[in-house]
């Protein structure tokens, strides 16, 4: 015992040297350097205290990040000249994701306080029976609610983007504040959801937040899409095209021996451009040919239970390349598991040198504007079916929510400052699910909320019989029309964000006003799970 406290007070009064002799030669922006910086006496070092000190300071730090942390450390004093930290780190213990994990939790209570909900200026009734909707929610949302710190970190960024916001509120006419009511329901929800990044999903859930007298109107700003926006139908020489395939298996085999250059047999061609003619014929006559044979392949029923590469490389890349991008002169498509530039510019909005670059999120087709080079669609795929509300096809509708809200983003902020296209502007998505595939649009609503919606869920059907063959026509039909969306978008973009005359004039003349953000914007959230992904990357 008195050899323990004399070594005490030597350390204490060469505590300065100490501190000298080793943390000189720490880097202090590596995560968890202040722990050392701040501690008074090498002897004291501790894992749980360090611990707690990170997770103070940064409550979303993830366990394991905060393991291979503190073992850095030790490896790195162990390694130097003063005597008391390298005694102090020989003798700490080295550390492991679960025992960090239960250091976590047990000090959850103390170290954290759940985030206060903003009042809004209507309160929700008693027969809202929002404690049905957060079950029904929670529930389809994912399998299993985040840890109490990451869900920490998720409320106190939404609520901080939130309270960011400078534009005007969505308000009902009968005075209710939309985006209050949702910002209440959405602290509440124990898994990310698309509302933490500002885009309505599973609308019909979000109606029971509402008095009855509200629910019709804030219905109806959902359904002005449909009158904003009116279904651009084939033209007539199209829909007369899709049509010559609508026979049983043998008429179609006949159909396809004959090829596509046949001549025009009622002259309603006339008019037509010749090319233009060609060129639909050709994508329609090898969508058929494929279909055909995979299914003579495998004797007219296709099998259960294939891998997403066979769905891709079978079906639905022959789809998307002949139908939608085929000859297209305002389309590009992008396959594969490829980086979104319109999210990696959100990522990386307020980087710097000592930053590491976000690549953005993936996913396993973009289609972009050919001439504008901006991004209007993109793509997820999977080879599990298990329906529209499936585990699956929630993330992948959760993950398009935030990358299409961020294309949304990237074209409005480089449009004219004089030009508001939010209106107007649609970007669209696709998920594949096996044979199903689901046709998404988002769009601006109001206040600080978008609307991912639903357009339509189709199957390619397991049989190629007559009613199969009509199932098909249904699908190449679809998939002309969203061809029609993208390109008309397309050309939207590229005037919208081109120069006119009046533009260079106004620049020549010094009037021109440097790009400013656009005049209604909130940030997506960033996924808690992604970040402790990345700092687990920048971990010692």
């Amino acid at each position: 015992m008195p050899k323990t406290n004399t070594r005490k007070r030597e350390t204490r009064k060469s505590n300065a040297s100490h501190k000298t002799s080793a943390t000189t030669l720490m880097d202090a922006t590596q995560p968890g350097a202040d722990y050392f910086l701040n501690l008074s006496d090498p002897l004291e070092l501790s894992a749980q205290d360090y611990v707690a000190s990170r997770i103070a300071t940064v409550p979303a730090t993830d366990p394991l990040a905060v393991s291979k942390e503190w073992n850095g450390w030790i490896r790195f004093f162990k390694k130097c000249e003063s005597g008391d930290w390298r005694v102090a780190a020989s003798q700490a213990p080295t550390t492991n994701r679960k025992t960090v994990k239960e250091w976590m939790t047990q000090g959850s209570d103390s170290l954290l306080s759940p985030p206060m909900l903003s009042s809004p200026s209507t309160s929700l009734s008693a027969d809202t029976e929002l404690s049905h909707v957060l079950s029904s929610s929670s529930s389809s949302a994912s399998s299993s609610a985040l840890s109490p710190r990451a869900l920490d970190y998720m409320r106190s960024e939404f609520s901080t983007n939130f309270h960011a916001f400078m534009g005007a509120p969505w308000l009902l006419s009968t005075g209710t504040n939309v985006d209050n009511v949702i910002f209440q329901y959405t602290m509440t929800l124990k898994v990310e959801s698309a509302l933490h990044s500002f885009v309505l999903y599973q609308t019909h859930l979000l109606v029971r937040l509402f008095e009855e007298a509200d629910q019709d109107l804030f219905q109806g700003y959902l359904k002005q899409d449909n009158s904003h926006e009116a279904e651009r139908p084939l033209l007539e020489w199209k829909q007369k095209e899709v049509m010559r395939y609508s026979a049983g298996p043998d008429k179609i085999q006949e159909t396809l021996l004959c090829g596509w250059k046949f001549g025009d047999e009622d002259g309603s061609l006339v008019d037509i451009n010749k090319n233009e003619v060609y060129g639909f014929r050709e994508s329609l006559h090898l969508t058929m040919l494929v279909f055909s044979r995979l299914y003579r392949e495998y004797n007219n029923e296709l099998p259960k239970y294939q891998s997403e590469a066979w769905y891709v490389k079978r079906i639905w890349d022959d789809l998307i390349n002949n139908l939608v991008i085929y000859e297209s002169e305002w389309l590009e498509f992008d396959p594969g598991e490829i980086c979104s530039g319109a999210s990696s510019l959100r990522q990386n909005e307020n980087r710097n040198l000592e930053t590491r670059h976000a690549c953005g999120s993936k996913v396993d087709g973009l289609i972009t504007c050919k001439k504008s080079k901006y991004e209007i669609g993109a793509i997820e795929i999977g080879d599990i079916d298990d329906g529209s509300t499936g585990t699956k096809a929630l993330k992948d509708a959760r993950k398009l929510a935030k990358l299409l809200k961020d294309m949304f983003e990237a074209i409005c902020s480089h449009c004219k400052p004089e030009v508001d296209i939010r209106s107007e502007l649609r970007v669209y998505g696709i998920i594949i699910s096996g044979l199903r595939i689901q046709f998404l649009s988002l769009r601006y609503v109001q206040g600080r909320y978008y609307h991912l919606k639903r357009e339509r869920t189709m199957v390619v059907p397991s049989n190629w019989d007559e009613i199969g063959i009509r199932s098909i026509l249904k699908l190449v039909s679809m998939m002309l029309l969203f061809r029609e969306r993208l390109e008309a978008m397309s050309k939207l973009v590229y005037n919208r964000v081109s120069p006119d005359n009046d533009d260079i004039v106004r620049f020549m003349s010094g009037l021109d006003q440097p790009d400013s953000p656009p005049a209604v914007h909130v940030k997506t959230l960033s996924s808690p799970k992604s970040i402790s992904k990345r700092r687990r990357e920048d971990a010692l």
